[in-house]
């Protein structure tokens, strides 16, 4: 083995192992990573038996090792300890003829605006799990099982900032081919790529044919190595015992067929063992890699939405980087009304620290065609890196377009690419030193696209030719810092035809030749050709579409401007032949720019129900107020307003059309406002859907699941008791006769403690308590839960709908 991991990359197929929890016996421990302390033994063996079998990487017993899932099991002094013993019983068993990949897997906590850790707490966690597992020796980091892109981000930063080893980002993703929190492969690499992880793919979460169709996508968005990882299938109890299905051929006929795709890494997660390695190994290690095509496409992305800025079809992207592609023919259009200069509403309401213009701005912008957003709160009193931060993630909950940051503020950038859910846009750096020194770094840590002003310090020129210079420096220091060139936007500088009218197409030929000869983007802030002049829309729509003839890639507008046509009036302005656009003013005076105002307040009912909706939690509790003031009674407000508000958020749920960053937000806001409601109804009779106790099994320490259809159920009506996690079988069935609960609600993630439910319900069984339990988790099926003589549900709006159905049923 003395060529390295990467180096082995390029010329063979590599074969991880299988599965480690699964292969763990149950009960010797807190938690498996207890076992590298305890019993070092029985996790050598299972080590030995993947050597044996011919791996040629075989993975630690650290999945848990970071500070936040130990602490669950009261191991996080023991941190240190835990982790090098990982990597020793490893060494000790590979001896050269395997490398060791460190497995650092998530925390099982939420960011916000889902959850309450912030950026830097997650980094702390896993650059410090890292550095103790590179300092121990290492050969690779295996970030895997990653549900969110935002921790996966973090988690590749801390990876790739704390030591010099092979890095593998791998993902988890539902039956819809989303991760949990919306993300789909390209979005996936959208994000992740720029941040140079050495391989990418996905690994859990589904059996081999699920993770095709993910590891499709992956091979057509990228050219970096790809790993493969499935579960050997979706897991069944088998009298009594857990039960994997996919048998050692199947899984290995499959990763045949990843290897035909591309795929550089196979191997195999839950469920699997020795045998699966080996049936692998049979069928893939005389294969050579296969060399993927990829077509070049530059993207910005939010959590959940990708946009394209798209190269001809068929172009390969070595010729795109060459400067031969002249992009789309329709510019993406970059919404620029967030932006509080000459906007007196705006900026008032920024300085008090409330967004709803900015919130409804972006809703409107979205409306009207615009793909990306750019958020600007510069302005006097206004406190622009609180602001900046704060306003990114009221959008994020509010539309799922990508970020463009605006801003020459450093501090304020940084703030804001620490919550921005997806791939951003830094608007600007420019060819000062100092702005090349701070903005480029920040742009490559985050992984961020930029856009590169054609100005240094003896100003903005004025000649093609200088322009083209300045933008030269740009891509040069950009590409030297590790910012790829299919991220660079450069802006001409669009200067007002009011002063310099002149300027106006040479700007357009410096657009032109910047493209040809450096083959990068372009963007152009639009509307300030028409600075101090009338009918601002009129002259933006032309200079708009004269643009797109000069290949223009992006353009910052009002996007309600792009749907004007140009006027032949205006154009003469902008070439010059009215000279000092008189004949213009003379025509167009007296149309002015329209001001941002709060758009006319509806009916305090559609305002609360659009509050849910849309996951108002600024706004929320002043409305609930005014409902009240307006004598409409709180049961009435409950029933017909939130109610409604909620489902309708399910529904789209169900649709695909939202994802959990929206469900969690709108079930928080819907939360609020029952809080408040509860203490109006405190001397009415209050009707509940009915009582349930929920749990998470005994064994089982994850509970984000749990916690998510708790509040959906609260929000729903129900009364709920929820007990916490690893709650033992006895307490659960104490607290549901005691609490008179009309229903059990039960959670399990790990295959080695879905038994559990099978033990509560044969408990309530042989109790001859006659209450229905509801059951789900990430291994439970709905065979196991009709097996057990349980319902099933598949996520929480489903979990709403049979706790219902239930209720009805025993009623």
């Amino acid at each position: 083995m003395k060529k390295s991991f990467l180096e082995r990359l390029k010329s063979e197929i590599l074969v991880f192992d299988g599965a480690m929890g699964t292969e763990l016996p149950l009960n010797l421990g807190r938690c498996p990573e207890e076992l590298n302390l305890t019993h070092p033994e029985v996790v050598a063996k299972v080590h030995s038996s993947y050597v044996e079998a011919g791996a040629d990487v075989i993975t630690t017993n650290t999945f848990g090792g970071n500070r936040l899932k130990l602490k669950e099991s009261g191991l996080e002094d023991r941190l240190e300890e835990v982790n090098i013993k990982g990597i020793e019983i490893a060494k000790q068993v590979a001896r050269g003829k395997a490398f060791v990949a460190a497995s650092v897997g998530p925390t099982g906590k939420l960011l916000e605006p889902l959850g309450e850790f912030t950026f830097d707490q997650f980094y702390d966690v896993y650059r410090e799990q890292i550095k103790v597992l590179a300092q121990a020796g290492a050969d690779i980091i295996i970030l895997e099982t990653m549900i969110d892109i935002q921790e996966a981000k973090i988690a590749l930063m801390a990876a790739k900032e704390s030591c010099n080893l092979p890095v593998i980002s791998s993902l988890t993703f539902t039956e819809e081919g989303r991760m949990v929190t919306g993300s789909d492969p390209l979005i996936a690499t959208t994000i992740l790529e720029p941040l140079r992880p050495d391989v990418l793919g996905a690994n859990c979460s589904l059996g081999p044919k699920g993770l095709m169709k993910v590891m499709k996508k992956f091979a057509s968005a990228t050219d970096l190595p790809l790993i493969v990882e499935p579960n050997a299938g979706l897991p069944r109890m088998v009298q009594g015992k857990t039960v994997y299905p996919a048998s050692p051929d199947y899984m290995a006929r499959y990763a045949s067929e990843f290897v035909n795709l591309g795929i550089n890494v196979v191997g195999s997660c839950c469920g699997s063992g020795p045998e699966h390695t080996k049936a692998i190994i049979s069928k893939v290690k005389s294969r050579k890699p296969k060399e993927r095509k990829v077509i070049s496409r530059m993207h910005l992305a939010s959590r959940t939405k990708a946009v394209s800025f798209a190269c001809p079809v068929g172009l390969p992207r070595r010729l795109v980087l060459r400067g031969l592609s002249f992009g789309d023919k329709k510019p993406i259009i970059v919404g620029e009304r967030i932006n509080p200069t000459g906007k007196k509403a705006l900026q008032e309401e920024l300085r008090n620290d409330r967004f709803s213009l900015v919130r409804e701005e972006a809703k409107r912008q979205e409306e009207e065609g615009a793909k990306v957003l750019d958020i600007n709160v510069i302005g006097e009193g206004i406190d622009e890196a609180r602001a900046l931060r704060k306003a990114i993630l009221v959008i994020e909950k509010t539309t799922d377009l990508p970020i463009s940051i605006d801003s020459p503020n450093s501090e304020a950038i940084e703030k804001a690419l620490k919550v921005v859910g997806g791939k951003a846009l830094i608007n600007s750096v420019n060819g000062k030193e100092k702005s090349l020194k701070v903005i480029l770094p920040l742009a490559k840590r985050f992984g961020a696209a930029i856009i590169g002003l054609t100005l240094d310090k003896e100003g903005i020129p004025r000649t093609v030719e200088k322009k083209l210079q300045i933008a030269k420096k740009i891509v040069k220091k950009a590409v030297e810092v590790g910012i790829s060139k299919e991220d660079i936007f450069i802006d001409t500088l669009t200067l007002t035809v009011a002063s310099q009218q002149e300027q106006a197409l040479e700007s357009l030929e410096a657009l032109k030749l910047i493209k040809k000869e450096l083959g990068v983007k372009t963007i152009l802030g639009i509307s300030n050709i028409s600075f101090g002049l009338p009918n601002r829309p009129l002259l933006n729509a032309t200079f708009y579409h004269l643009a797109k003839r000069y290949g223009l890639d992006a353009a910052i507008i009002n996007p309600k401007d792009v749907k004007l046509k140009g006027s032949s009036l205006a154009l003469k302005v902008l070439k010059g032949e009215d000279k000092g656009a008189k004949e213009y003013i003379k025509v167009q005076k007296g149309i002015i720019e329209e001001e941002i105002k709060p758009k006319e307040e509806a009916d305090i009912r559609i305002q609360l129900k659009e509050a849910i909706i849309e996951g108002n939690k600024e706004d929320i509790l002043r409305l609930t107020e005014e409902a009240l003031k307006e004598e409409l009674k709180p049961l009435k407000i409950m029933d017909e307003i939130l109610t409604p508000a909620i489902t309708l958020v399910g529904e789209r749920y169900d649709e695909g059309i939202y994802f959990l960053p929206q469900l969690i937000s709108s079930a928080e806001v819907m939360k609020l406002a029952c809080e408040r409601l509860n203490k109006e109804m405190k001397k009415e009779t209050i009707s509940t859907q009915g009582r349930i106790v929920m749990a998470t099994v005994e064994g089982d320490i994850h509970d984000i699941g749990k916690n998510i259809v708790s509040l959906l159920l609260s929000n729903h009506g129900f009364r709920v008791i929820d007990l916490g996690k690893d709650v033992k079988k006895e307490k659960i069935i104490q607290e549901t006769i005691s609490q008179k609960a009309d229903l059990i609600g039960l959670s399990a993630l790990m295959t080695t403690t879905m038994g559990r439910m099978k033990e509560i319900s044969d408990e309530l069984k042989r109790r001859r308590i006659n209450i229905p339990t509801l059951v789900g988790g990430a291994v439970v099926t709905s065979q196991y839960a009709k097996k057990i003589g349980a319902t099933y549900a598949k996520d929480a709006i489903e979990a709403v709908r049979k706790a219902k159905e239930l209720i009805k049923e025993k009623r």
